[in-house]
C-alpha cells in the first residue's frame, strides 16, 4: 500500500527526485507512533532507499504531507 498511498502521490504531485532526502527518524503524531519494521531510526535517507527498504516513518511523513485526499 505504501507505494500507492505515499510514494506515488508525492512523486507525482511534487515532481520530486527519487534521490531527495526524507527523514527516517522516529516519528509521533498525537498518540500515533509508527515504527520501522526493524525498530531502528534511520535519519535522513533518499526516497529511493525509503521505498526500497519499505521504511514506515518516511512513508507516514509523505502521507501526512500530501494529505488524505491526495493520497
Amino acid at each position: 500500500m505504501k507505494p500507492l498511498l505515499d510514494y506515488a502521490p508525492y512523486l507525482e504531485e511534487t515532481d520530486a527526485d527519487i534521490n531527495q532526502l526524507v527523514s527516517g527518524a522516529s516519528y509521533c503524531s498525537n498518540s500515533y507512533c509508527p515504527k520501522n519494521y526493524s525498530g531502528d531510526s534511520y535519519g535522513m535517507v533518499t526516497l529511493r532507499t525509503a521505498f526500497a527498504q519499505s521504511y514506515n516513518t518516511p512513508a507516514i511523513r509523505l502521507f501526512e504531507k500530501m494529505g488524505v485526499e491526495t493520497s
